[in-house]
Order: C-alpha cells, then structure tokens, then sequence
C-alpha cells in the first residue's frame, strides 16, 4: 500500500519527518507546509517535494494525502490535528500534545470517533539503549526497583544563544523545561518502571535569566509499585554532564548514560549484579547513518510502527492517549510547584 504524507512544520519536519517517512518504503512525502507559501516552496525544491502550502487547510484537504504529519508547537499543533482528523486524515504529532490534558482529550475522542490512527513522537523508545534496558528490567535483572535517578542536565541552543523570546523557553507558548524535556521524561519513566503515583515539583527561576524562562524543574516522585524517584531536567547547564538514568533494585542497578551533546546518539548501558558485584556493558546496535540527523532513525522506526498499526487498523503506541496520559502530569507537576504539595493525577 501506499500512503501519501503531508508534513507541517519546516524546522523538525523538514529536518526528520520528511527523512523518516521516506525511509519507510510504503509511504511517499508528497506535499509540505509553512507559514508562508513562499518558505513553503522553498522547503519543497530543498526537499525535492512536488507540493507546498502556506496553509494547513489546503494540505489536509488534498484528498490524495492520508497521513498529516505535525511538527510544530503545541500551541498550533491542537488545530492542524483537529482539523486533519475530521477530515479522516491519521495523525502523527509532535509532543507536547497539546497546551493542557483536556485540549489533549479532545484530540483523543476525536480520533476514536472518526477511526483515524495517531503516534506521537516519544522517540526514547526506539533510542539504542532503551529498548535493551527495558528488556532487562522486564527480565528481573534488577530485582524489585527501589531508587530511580534522573539526571538531564544539558545548555540548550536558546539558552546559550540568548533567546529567551524563543517559545522553547517560554511555558507560556507551550515551551519551557517541563514540556520539552518533562513529557520526554514521564513518558518513559512509566514506560520503564510503571505508573507513577504522585510527585511534588520545584521550578525555580535561575540567576541571569528572565522570570519568564522556565530552564530547571526538580521532580520527586513515588511509583505505583514504592519506588521513589528524583529527577533534575535543565536546559541552562554548561557544559552540563548530558542524559544519566540511574536504576537501583534488589538484585542490581543499570545504568543508561549519554554524556555528549548529542541529543540520540552515545547512549552506553551497563547492568551491575548484586550477587557478583560485577558490572557488564550491554553492546547496542548503533544502527544510524553518522552522516544524517541522529532523531531521523529512532523516529523512522516509530513510523514503521505507525504504518504497521495503520494497515492493521489497530491502535499505535505511542499514541494521543499516552501523549494525554503525560500533559496530565505535566499539569499535575506545574500545579505542584505553584502549591508545593504531593500531587496524583485525577483520571
């Protein structure tokens, strides 16, 4: 079968959806849009692509175009997804899902009502490294999970370049620490260990930045299962130690770590025995072209999974009932920093 994909976005959608779904040889990236018809038609003839638009409207109505692929901020993402799911397009999104978990509610019933298939790029999960770490907890490596570390701790291009206008920094335009990194995190973080029973969040302003830019958020959290949890997530670290999960059990610990500035590539995971003391380094299949965008692989695998659920007319995972599931954290966790108290999600 083959599916013709329109791509919104000319920054991560140019960059990566554009190559992703080109990977998978069941689809065809037959249009893209911008906000103007003119950066539209540039990206096209940069691209190689035979249509453009400066308005999502006329992508979502091309009625050769069944899969909308979404690469712009949540605050313009809610529309161009409403409107490509009732026009019976499915949907691959960008996180966050939306700018609140009940606009994110609304993606998701629109999407049941009218049978359309969604992903959402939470792209950790087919990050060399992850999927191996989840293999081995899943297998009991680590015994009963007691103590989860989280350190991301990076100097984000916004931050060093002193753009603090940029709506990545600004939680107000659905940017700020929380929604870039934090949906990230509490997508996997349940993925890995279970569902999350409730957290108490800090999000402290930092010196020399401007009170609107949210650039750290210091989580507690406590697990379904009685793991406890702490997590560091700053974008205004320099030379700041990268990417570290930290899994402490019964029987051992892991260890997934990227220390370079890379955001996808130079994960290194080692699982220690308790009952041997001795650690050992799982070998990962770095399976990427160095030449290319490293997000391009893991996020051409979650497509393959898309396509995959799409002819199989069954559900994605991820989807916008995950995507759903995280904005209520992220909510739970800005609720929390302004009260200071341990919070759950309401379901």
């Amino acid at each position: 079968m083959n599916h013709k994909v329109g791509v919104v976005g000319i920054g991560f959608g140019l960059g990566v959806h554009v190559p992703a779904f080109r990977l998978d040889p069941r689809c065809e990236v037959a249009a893209i849009c911008a906000s103007t018809k003119e950066r539209a038609a540039a990206a096209a003839e940069k691209a190689g692509l035979p249509a453009s638009h400066g308005d999502w409207r006329q992508l979502v109505a091309d009625p050769e175009i069944d899969i909308v692929s979404i690469a712009t901020p949540a605050a313009a993402q809610g529309e161009i997804a409403r409107g490509a799911m009732a026009a019976g397009k499915h949907v691959f999104l960008e996180k966050p899902l939306a700018s609140t978990a009940e606009q994110g509610l609304e993606l998701a019933a629109l999407a049941e009502s009218n049978g359309v298939r969604t992903s959402l790029d939470f792209e950790f999960v087919e990050t060399p490294g992850w999927p191996e770490l989840k293999r081995a907890l899943d297998a009991g490596e680590v015994g009963d999970l007691r103590i989860v570390n989280l350190d991301w701790q990076v100097n984000s291009y916004a931050i060093q370049n002193g753009f603090f206008d940029s709506w990545k920094l600004r939680p107000e335009m659905d940017g700020g620490v929380l929604n870039l990194f934090g949906t990230h995190t509490f997508h996997y973080l349940e993925w890995l260990f279970g569902p999350i029973r409730r957290l108490r969040a800090h999000l402290p302003g930092l010196p020399g930045l401007p009170s609107e830019v949210e650039a750290l958020a210091l989580l507690q959290i406590e697990f379904e299962n009685g793991a406890a949890g702490s997590v560091s997530l700053s974008s205004a670290s320099f030379q700041g130690n990268g990417h570290r999960l930290e899994v402490y059990g019964s029987k051992g610990c892991a260890r997934l770590s990227n220390p370079t500035k890379d955001y996808i590539r130079g994960f290194e995971l080692d699982i220690g025995s308790a009952k041997t003391g001795e650690r050992r380094t799982i070998p990962l299949d770095q399976d990427d072209d160095l030449e290319r965008d490293g997000r391009i692989a893991p996020v051409s695998r979650m497509v393959r999974r898309f396509v995959d659920a799409i002819e199989a007319g069954r559900a994605c995972s991820p989807n916008v009932a995950d995507g759903v599931r995280v904005q209520r954290w992220i909510d739970v966790a800005r609720e929390s920093a302004k009260s200071g108290k341990w919070l759950g999600v309401s379901e």
